[in-house]
């Protein structure tokens, strides 16, 4: 009587006749090519022991028997095949370590390490590359699944600027980052958002100098959320690392309908350490404190203004304007007391010092 069969499913892993009838013909050709380069270990006798792992996609095997051919070969197209080997089956920094390995052995061999400087360069901006496109790639899924993501946006423009990405590059960037505008009174989303901006201002200052735009709308989007403070850090910023005209002006102008006369001085008086030769800036100057009705002060400073006959005509000009309009002046005054007056309230209602 046969014996009952308990369980009756199926093994996990059916092994057929035809897999172990290859699997024992594999053994016998390893055998066989064992005891081909025991005997006579020609380099074409490695590379077909290898390429005959390969072909069963046994990478390691391969692998091993790559080294042995290169301690049994120790010649610079051995080490060049197996970095080669690695570029297109294992990794870039295995690839790495193969020419780093052949370099430190072959030191003192300037024909052979000049051969392999040949390879190794290119291959090294072909590692770089490789590292920029994985991290690209990175960086671009992690903006598709969240283009708000600003962190990875700053990351993303470093990385292009460190590979010394070109202006066009850099630019559509930058404006891809500043596209994604925050949600609405998400305010910490709005800071790195005003980060970005600022960032791309100072690329342009550096790359385009004729851009000064980007410093004065960070600065005026502040004003509107009452952050006082941040919107003179940002200009105080430009004026430190990129001071031009335009940014002397537009500041005071902001002070000024804040009814901030002091700042508005000081403003000038930094405009003037910035270009003490500059004689639209002493006019500016000059115009500020005519308009404020402080002719003797606008004088004072005509007198200072480095080229005189700008200076008496300025002058001239001022005292015309005390003679014939006296009304427009005491209307300016009473103006600029009402600024102060609404400030001080605002400071009062927003906490703003």
């Amino acid at each position: 009587m046969a014996p009952r069969v308990k369980n009756k499913n199926a093994t996990p892993i059916q092994i057929t006749a035809e897999q172990i009838l290859r699997e024992a013909s594999q053994l016998q050709k390893r055998k066989e090519y064992e005891d081909l380069i025991r005997r006579a270990p020609e380099q074409e006798v490695w590379l077909s022991y290898i390429r005959f792992e390969l072909r069963f996609n046994e990478i390691e095997r391969a692998r091993s028997i790559f080294e042995r051919y290169v301690d049994c070969h120790p010649y610079v197209i051995a080490w060049m095949g197996l970095a080669e080997f690695e570029m297109e089956y294992g990794d870039i920094e295995r690839a790495r370590n193969c020419y780093e390995r052949a370099v430190d052995k072959f030191e003192g061999d300037l024909e052979d390490l000049f051969a392999l400087d040949h390879k190794f360069i290119p291959f090294e901006k072909g590692f770089e590359d490789a590292i920029y496109e994985k991290r690209r790639l990175e960086y671009e899924d992690g903006l598709r699944k969240n283009p708000l993501n600003y962190d990875i946006w700053f990351d993303y423009i470093r990385l292009v600027e460190e590979i010394g990405g070109d202006k066009q590059t850099m630019e559509d960037l930058y404006e891809r980052a500043i596209a994604n505008v925050p949600p609405s009174q998400e305010k910490r989303y709005w800071r790195r958002y005003i980060y970005l901006w600022i960032n791309y201002a100072l690329y342009e200052e550096l790359e385009i100098p004729k851009i000064r735009i980007i410093w004065l709308m960070a600065a005026q989007f502040e004003v509107r959320q009452l952050n006082i403070g941040r919107a003179r850090k940002i200009l105080g910023s430009a004026i430190g690392m990129a001071p031009k005209d335009t940014i002397f002006t537009k500041y005071v102008e902001m002070e000024l309908q804040l009814g901030n006369v002091k700042r508005c001085r000081k403003i000038y008086e930094k405009y003037l350490e910035w270009a003490p030769k500059n004689v639209r800036a002493w006019t500016k100057f000059a115009e500020f404190e005519d308009f404020l009705g402080e002719t003797e002060r606008a004088e004072a400073i005509s007198e200072m203004m480095p080229k005189k006959k700008l200076l008496k005509k300025k002058r001239l000009h001022i005292e015309i304007e005390d003679d014939d309009l006296p009304q427009e002046e005491d209307m300016q005054r009473r103006n600029l007391q009402l600024l102060e007056a609404a400030y001080k309230w605002k400071n009062t209602k927003i906490g703003i010092q």
